[in-house]
């Protein structure tokens, strides 16, 4: 029970709370970053039930590890001296690690779980956090007074991505309560299914939109059942539907289609599509530069905060996770992270199969999902999509582990 409670707190503070600044470290900082110390406890008090997800996330720590070690050995050669304190390029590695907690913390909480009823009701709780910023975005649509950049924003972010991510996120929970809870609340769950994809859609994220299409036809592919299947796929069209409806209603709207995907100007839409591109090409320049002083970065790479030193400040803009892990950890760090994500995959799998072949479904569409994400954010970084993953990743495996999952089984 302590470890449930504990696991809404944490989610709700992921989604809900807001940054402690603006600038310096604090911007870095919420709510959940505050509550760590008692998730690193909790967790700590239960290593007796977490041997598999340890095994499970051992790669994940083994590169953040060689992150950290590089990272100290990078700051002390005068090579590559910069402004940055060693502890702020232990920031990501660190935030790596917290959100690994996470993934423990909510596996304890359903792999202790001995009732079905309690598994359903801690799921259905935790798509309740969602719910504030469903009614939030979706007064925005009906209003047309949008609050992001340039889209529909959360409770407590405009940032285009991490609003996407949440919503994003929201669909994911949705399927996850429709897997769990299905028969006669499986209208509801579909219609809020719906909603979160049409608000990730207005989030102007096109990283979240693509996301959110991938796992939504993942999901619809292995679905067990061919009801769920067909209501799913209608959800793409209620989607194209809303962006529609709200730009033939453009002149009585503040916000339109064309607000929230910039297509006023299509040369003006083409640069910003670039744009990533040429944070790729710039990350990577400089990262090449610095491994022509000093060949060996090509195997290591910079370490945590490796992006740092090459923009000589605190900026999660390399836009895109795997940029960014092959400049943190150069050629041994890129093989170990793809080893890691085929470790965890493959561990799931060998978990879920056994238990719900929909619980399955909603894992893999998940995974690939979050790594399509991955070419344009730096997904394990950012807590609204690093720490969102890995709590829901530790959910559905921790059921795996659980007594009641057993009827579940679809396949059945």
């Amino acid at each position: 029970m302590g470890c449930a409670i504990l696991l809404f707190v944490v989610t709700a503070s992921v989604v809900l709370s807001s940054r402690f600044g603006e600038s310096g470290l604090a911007r870095f900082v919420r709510l959940d970053d505050l509550l760590l110390p008692i998730t690193a406890i909790t967790v700590a008090l239960h290593l007796g039930v977490l041997g598999r997800a340890l095994i499970t996330i051992f790669p994940f720590l083994l590169l953040y590890a060689l992150n950290l070690l590089v990272a100290t050995a990078v700051h002390f050669d005068d090579s590559f001296a910069t402004e940055l304190e060693l502890y702020e390029k232990f920031l990501p590695a660190l935030k790596g690690i917290q959100y690994l907690a996470y993934f423990l913390l909510a596996y304890c909480a359903l792999a202790r779980t001995n009732r079905l009823k309690d598994a359903r009701l801690l799921t259905l709780l935790l798509l309740g956090i969602f719910g504030v910023d469903l009614a939030y975005g979706t007064s925005q649509l009906i209003t047309g007074d949008f609050r992001g950049y340039y889209g529909v924003a959360i409770f407590n972010e405009v940032s285009p991505t991490l609003t996407g991510a949440v919503f994003f996120f929201s669909a994911v929970y949705c399927s996850l309560n429709l897997a769990l809870h299905g028969g006669r609340k499986s209208t509801l769950f579909i219609f809020l299914l719906a909603i979160s994809v049409v608000l990730a859609f207005f989030s102007g994220s096109r990283g979240a939109s693509i996301a959110t299409f991938v796992y939504l036809l993942v999901l619809t592919i292995l679905t067990s059942s061919a009801r769920t299947k067909i209501l799913i796929a209608v959800i793409p069209f209620i989607a194209v539907a809303a962006g529609l409806w709200v730009y033939v209603n453009a002149d009585n709207l503040q916000g339109s289609v064309l607000r929230v995907f910039q297509l006023s100007a299509l040369p003006d839409e083409l640069e910003s599509a670039g744009t990533r591109s040429e944070n790729w090409g710039n990350v990577l320049s400089g990262f090449l530069t610095m491994v022509h002083r000093s060949p060996i970065l090509l195997l290591t790479g910079l370490g945590s905060g490796g992006t740092y030193i090459i923009f000589g400040e605190i900026l999660n803009a390399a836009d895109s996770q795997l940029v960014a892990t092959f400049v943190a950890g150069g050629l041994i760090g890129s093989i170990l992270y793809l080893g890691a994500l085929l470790h965890l995959y493959r561990r799931a799998r060998m978990s879920l199969a056994p238990i719900s072949h929909d619980l399955l479904a909603v894992f893999i569409a998940l995974f690939w999902a979050a790594n399509a994400f991955s070419v344009t954010q730096e997904v394990f970084i950012l807590s609204k999509t690093g720490g969102l993953f890995w709590l829901t990743a530790g959910l559905l495996l921790g059921f795996a582990e659980s007594k009641p999952a057993s009827p579940l089984n679809a396949r059945a």
